[in-house]
């Protein structure tokens, strides 16, 4: 906590730092997308001390299931001083997959002259595994109906078919 209190002591209230601190996955990163802190949330989502993760770029995490572009994007809206709302994918790790609802804020820094930017994060995990769960579903019963063959009989008043 004392590490957000020096680089943002001007920039953010205290309330909101305790509330992110406690209730928040979330890191902040220099200029230059190295991770100079990680709360006790990102640390347990991510499975890994924060030791290892300072200093190290946030390409380190950056999954191969998003394109370049996905990337340049995000830079360039940060870059501009806007925020940046998307979903990303990442790995643990221990190489287990991880879906988050991310939120960067570029924040100025008076005391310093520079900018660091805020990565808030809510794990949706679990609410992706789901939804590929329906949606494996749904394609199992498409494809169920789909193969049905399609016949038209005529059928009488007591149920006898007529032609096929």
């Amino acid at each position: 906590m004392e590490a957000i209190k020096y680089y943002l002591s001007n920039d953010i209230n205290e309330s909101i730092l305790s509330f992110l601190k406690d209730s928040s996955i979330f890191s902040i990163t220099d200029a230059l997308g190295r991770i100079e802190y990680a709360n006790d949330n990102y640390c347990k989502i991510f499975e890994c001390d924060s030791n290892k993760l300072i200093g190290e770029p946030h390409e380190l995490l950056k999954s191969h299931l998003h394109t370049g572009s996905l990337y340049k994007n995000l830079w360039r809206t940060i870059k501009m001083g806007h925020k940046w709302n998307g979903i990303l994918s990442d790995r643990s790790y221990n190489n287990k997959p991880i879906w988050l609802d991310t939120t960067i804020i570029p924040v100025n820094v008076a005391t310093e002259n520079t900018i660091k930017y805020i990565a808030i994060y809510k794990d949706i995990t679990s609410f992706y595994k789901a939804n590929s769960k329906l949606e494996s579903i749904n394609l199992n019963q498409d494809n169920f109906l789909n193969n049905i063959p399609l016949h038209v009989f005529s059928i009488a008043k007591h149920g006898k078919i007529l032609n096929t």
